[in-house]
């Protein structure tokens, strides 16, 4: 195979006019099989294929970079594909920077709306003077109604009234009106949240009518921020924890931190400059150590580790779950790295 070097589509000539706009601003590179072809010569030829199709018989083609894989100097690198192939070593990644970055966003809306959620929940159940075993009542109660079932009996027995599932009513619809995601509710398959539509008619954080929200109970909320503490404590900057974590720190463009109960907005301006400069960062070279193999992640490659370290969890969660008797008592790491002092390397455990 021939090879062109990288060019980027961004010519207004009546050839290049007939291609998918959705092309222009992207790399791209010409290839042909033909090994007598120069490759100087591939754009040329590309190009008169594409004046005169009837005429000219098909030698080269174009292909369009993809920047959310391994960067094409890897993929046509004939020692770097029999490594990664072999798993001998030190191998690079595929690179998924964009990928690690929206993973990270993700990650951070999903613990900030937790936050928000739960501190709301806390002010609510003070403010009405319930304990929380009164807030998980209100909840199946509430879901008793839904079922069209009479939750008066459930309510006495534990000195509540059909009129505090209103208070429960007016904390989903009010004080959840502006958090994201979640909502409160109870899980009748024991798994402790599911997906139920909420009217968001009044709430500045969707523009439709009705969304698909996550109906919660009170303690799995508090599980799940534990769970997401956790895991963005592997990525984000720690003056206690120090090296060991990517060092990720979100600043404002004032320099002052961003608060983890703070969304971020990608249609705003300055959110979308924040997350641009994290994606320019640089690191240092770190090597992730997971499955038995070592991936090595050059500078500015290292948002590609947040796929990785997300799979990597995902598996051994869903393990534990199948296999509940091997999981330790003191419980098992999963989302944690650590950089090894001297050695620059990352270590995943699980």
């Amino acid at each position: 195979m021939v090879f062109s070097k990288i060019y980027t589509y961004a010519a207004n000539s009546e050839v290049f006019d007939k291609l998918d706009p959705s092309i222009k601003g992207s790399a791209v590179v010409f290839v042909s099989s033909d090994t007598l072809i120069n490759e100087k010569d591939l754009l040329t030829t590309w190009l008169q294929q594409k004046k005169e199709p009837k005429e000219t018989k098909a030698r080269v083609r174009m292909l369009v970079l993809d920047n959310y894989g391994m960067t094409f100097s890897q993929f046509i690198d004939p020692q770097f594909i029999s490594t990664f192939q072999k798993g001998d070593g030190e191998r690079k990644p595929f690179r998924q920077n964009f990928t690690g970055i929206r993973m990270f966003t993700a990650l951070w809306n999903w613990r900030a709306s937790l936050k928000q959620f739960n501190a709301a929940l806390e002010a609510w159940r003070t403010e009405n003077g319930f304990t929380p075993e009164q807030v998980d009542v209100l909840a199946e109660a509430q879901q008793l109604i839904y079922d069209k079932q009479d939750p008066t009996d459930l309510l006495t027995k534990n000195g509540l009234k059909k009129e505090d599932i209103d208070k429960l009513t007016s904390f989903n619809q009010m004080n959840c009106e502006d958090i994201p995601i979640f909502r409160l509710g109870h899980s009748k398959n024991g798994h402790g949240f599911y997906v139920r539509q909420e009217d968001v008619k009044s709430s500045t954080k969707y523009t439709t009518d009705t969304a698909n929200l996550l109906a919660i109970t009170r303690s799995k909320a508090e599980q799940f921020a534990v769970l997401v503490d956790r895991i963005m404590s592997a990525i984000e900057y720690s003056d206690t924890l120090g090296a060991e974590t990517l060092g990720v720190r979100l600043l404002k463009e004032d320099k002052t931190p961003w608060k983890p109960e703070e969304l971020i907005d990608l249609n705003n301006d300055e959110h979308k400059r924040t997350l641009s400069g994290l994606l320019q960062s640089q690191f240092k070279k770190l090597v992730l150590v997971a499955d038995k193999r070592e991936i090595a992640y050059a500078d500015g490659d290292q948002w590609s580790m947040i796929p990785a370290m997300v799979s990597n969890i995902v598996r051994t969660i869903t393990y534990f779950q199948h296999n509940p008797n091997e999981l330790n008592n003191s419980g098992t790491e999963c989302a944690s790295i650590k950089i090894k002092d001297g050695e620059t390397k990352v270590l995943l455990k699980t």
